[in-house]
């Protein structure tokens, strides 16, 4: 994948990005768009005719995509690398934005990869070891976009972007994101939930436990998705140490995530990175239990990335991409220090709910930032 982006063509920013932080992650969506291609296009299907030495070409204004197995899927491909590009300057400037004054090139590998026609992911260099460093990056990312932009939660909304971490064996954002000193989640949730059982799991705490499955118990009651349910249901299978049911827990997943809607869209859908980050994060917890958890067959997991993980003695994930010089300053966002969440009381009448602090994130994500400068 290469990259080329313009800066002069994003030269204003709207008053409503007020902070400095804020201002510099427009700056970090804009140019981690190439991230988001190279999952989103790097997917692989079973071959179409003459695959193999296909060598479809398309360009638009931004973009230009080189070695489509068809002319139809080369437009497709450019076409919908331009919604992605308009609708991200939409959401953070409310207006479209001029043309980069160099294409973005987005390279297109595709064929069957072993039996059953499975879907997997194929890069240009490097293989699983590309994969492992761009699900570092974009979860890193996303991460510290969650906890600067987010209002109205709590650290459990930052669940999913933190199971994507777990693929790539970063289990170093838990005590960031989601800090041994916070309070419990109400349980409302199937994150809160989760996050509470996380909690237990992870740092042991015996004391809360109880409460913790008392809100589970509550929740498993209400009228759930297949998705809702078992989730919590193989977080509950790891504090049970229940290799049987966190595997069909597994597989029932693998089943509920393709069936989901909106905002998860069919490319999302080819890839459950998520899925990965809980298969791993039994490992952390137990090794031996992990290992005698079988491994979901289905599409979107990827038996031949947990193959690579094993040999490679699950190695954590590095960054992808390194912004030019002009842009440094978003490579230092990934070299600082991680800050810690924290959480903090609003009142709305006799109501006094519990939020993720993003003010206080995005001031010591800065002030991290300046000690490395």
């Amino acid at each position: 994948m290469e990259v080329c982006l313009s800066m002069d063509a994003l030269s204003s920013l709207p008053s409503r990005l007020k902070s400095e932080s804020q201002r510099h992650f427009f700056w970090a969506q804009c140019t981690t768009l190439s991230l988001t291609l190279l999952l989103g296009f790097g997917w692989l299907t079973s071959p179409l005719p003459g695959a193999e030495q296909a060598d479809w070409q398309y360009e638009t204004a931004n973009f230009v995509v080189q070695n489509a197995p068809s002319p139809e899927l080369a437009q497709k491909f450019c076409e919908t690398a331009e919604k992605c590009r308009r609708e991200m300057a939409l959401l953070w400037l409310g207006r479209t934005i001029p043309n980069w004054s160099e294409k973005c090139a987005v390279r297109v590998r595709m064929g069957q990869m072993g039996a059953g026609g499975a879907t997997t992911f194929v890069f240009q260099n490097g293989g699983y070891e590309d994969l492992n460093n761009v699900l570092y990056q974009t979860s890193r990312r996303r991460l510290l976009e969650c906890a600067m932009t987010a209002s109205g939660t709590d650290h459990a909304n930052a669940l999913q972007d933190a199971l994507a971490a777990f693929a790539c064996n970063d289990f170093e954002i838990i005590e960031h994101f989601f800090p041994k000193h916070l309070p419990l989640s109400k349980g409302i949730y199937y994150t809160e939930n989760i996050v509470n059982l996380l909690h237990i799991i992870y740092y042991g705490e015996n004391e809360s436990r109880d409460e913790v499955l008392k809100k589970v118990e509550k929740f498993l009651s209400k009228k759930l998705t297949n998705w809702e349910k078992y989730f919590v249901l193989y977080f509950m299978a790891l504090l049970d140490r229940d290799a049987e049911q966190a595997s069909e827990c597994l597989q029932e997943l693998c089943v509920a995530y393709q069936k989901q809607g909106y905002p998860v869209d069919a490319l999302d859908k080819c890839f459950a990175a998520e899925l990965h980050g809980l298969y791993r994060f039994a490992r952390l917890i137990d090794e031996d239990f992990f290992n005698s958890i079988t491994r979901p067959k289905h599409d979107c997991f990827f038996e031949e990335f947990e193959i690579w993980q094993q040999e490679n003695n699950y190695p954590k994930g590095k960054l992808f991409y390194t912004y030019p010089p002009e842009m440094d300053y978003v490579n230092k966002l990934f070299a600082a220090e991680l800050p810690t969440v924290a959480l903090r009381e609003e009142k709305y009448g006799t109501k006094t709910e519990v939020y993720k602090d993003k003010e206080k994130f995005a001031k010591d994500l800065t002030e991290n930032i300046k000690r490395i400068m």
